[in-house]
Formats: C-alpha cells, sequence, structure tokens
C-alpha cells in the first residue's frame, strides 16, 4: 500500500501497475489459503484487504474523489495488526509482549496525529513506525525460519514471504522519513521519482507474497521425508 499523501497526483498507469502486483498476490490468497499454515492465512487475509482498500481508492481517484486519506489512514491499522499478528504466529522467539507493546506504541502515534491534523491527512510518523516495526520483526522471523528450514532456501515460503516484508518497509522508512524535509524544499521531480521507485517496490513485494503462498501449497502437497515445512 502506497498512499496518495496529497503532494501530487499519481497518474492512472501507475496505479494499475500497482493493482497488477496486488491482484495476482489477493488470487493466489484465495486459491491457496486453505493449504496455508495460520501466519500465512493471516498475511493472505492482509492481502485481500489490501487490494480491495488499493482498488476503492483507484476508484474513488478515477471517479474524482480524491480526498481519501482516511481510507489508507484506516487501513494502516489493519497493516500493522495483522502482520504484527501473522509474526507471532511464525512462533519465533519473540516475547508476545513486543507484539501487544509495538502495536499499542504505533496505535498511540497514529491517533496523536489523527487528533492533530486529522484523519483526511496521511499519518506519516505513523506509518514510518509500522514500517519500522514490520521490518524489525520479519528480520527475526527471518533468521529464525532460515536456520531451521532444511532444503534449498529457494524454496522456503518464509523466505519469499519475508523478504517482501523487509525489502518493502525498509525502502519506506528513509523515503517517509525525508518526505517533509523534501516538501519543505520543493523537491517534487525527487519525490516523483521515489514515489515510482516504491510502486514498483510494491508490485516486488506482493509477487514475492504469492510466490511464498504457492511455495507452501506446493511444499503441503509434496512433503519429502526430512524436509521441514514452515509452520
Amino acid at each position: 500500500m502506497v498512499a496518495d499523501t496529497g503532494i501530487f497526483t499519481q497518474k492512472s498507469e501507475i496505479n494499475v501497475l500497482q493493482l497488477s502486483g496486488e491482484f495476482i498476490a489477493c488470487i493466489a490468497a484465495i486459491l491457496f489459503f486453505t493449504s496455508l499454515s495460520i501466519s500465512c492465512r493471516i498475511l493472505a487475509i492482509h492481502a485481500i484487504t489490501a487490494f480491495l482498500v488499493e482498488l476503492t481508492g483507484f476508484i474513488l481517484r478515477k471517479h474524482g474523489y480524491t480526498d481519501n486519506q482516511w481510507l489508507f489512514n484506516i487501513f494502516l491499522l489493519f497493516d500493522c495488526g495483522l502482520q504484527l499478528l501473522a509474526a507471532y504466529y511464525f512462533r519465533v522467539k519473540i516475547p508476545y509482549l513486543f507484539f501487544i507493546t509495538g502495536f499499542l506504541v504505533f496505535v498511540a502515534v497514529w491517533l496523536y496525529e489523527v487528533i492533530n491534523t486529522g484523519v483526511m491527512i496521511f499519518t506519516v510518523k505513523a506509518y514510518i513506525v509500522d514500517s519500522i516495526l514490520l521490518m524489525g520483526t520479519y528480520l527475526v522471523v527471518l533468521y529464525y525460519s532460515t536456520i531451521n528450514y532444511r532444503g534449498s532456501l529457494t524454496r522456503s515460503p518464509s523466505l519469499w514471504i519475508c523478504l517482501s516484508i523487509i525489502l518493502y518497509y525498509g525502502c519506506n522508512i528513509p523515503f517517509f522519513s525525508v518526505l517533509n524535509y523534501l516538501v519543505d524544499n520543493k523537491a517534487k521531480d525527487v519525490i516523483k521519482f521515489l514515489f515510482v521507485v516504491l510502486q514498483v517496490l510494491i508490485n516486488v513485494r506482493y509477487l514475492f507474497i504469492a510466490i511464498g503462498f504457492y511455495l507452501y501449497f506446493y511444499s503441503r502437497k509434496a512433503v519429502k521425508p526430512g524436509y521441514d515445512v514452515v509452520k
């Protein structure tokens, strides 16, 4: 999900490009849902929800309703909550209090921004907190799932899923951290370029997630002795 921050208007073709990656992940989530683990089912719900939210935002923009930040701000709560919950069910060695505390910190920042600037302005600071939480959490998930996986790592569902989240949110952190500085200095060309890069990354993210869902489905269908399926 990359919200329109209101600094400039997104081009329709860029939105269609973004929707294509999310659509593929959404279809994969639906097709392979019953074969997925609890953690991956939660991520599948997230992928489906993200596509529906982005599609709704796209339709609203096409009909001239550009003030759609409330939609993306509300989705941020699901974005953070669902992906933290999915990470918890990966059963890595992270205390459950970390997930609760992390989410509460995010909600506190989100509420602070909404109260002070309104729900119609994208909550940039909350999104940065969201990105830091998810990138850090899935780095730990990636570490433990990798060292516990027997077989070719390229066939590990958690590898693709974790990389999708780490790469995307890892790139979001520096972009949104300097966004206000770029706006103040009227660097619109730089902002537009970085925004296009994020649009490409979101396609990579959801394509990686679709691959992870497929590999989980495939591993359930062809499990061999000594071959651990990622839980």
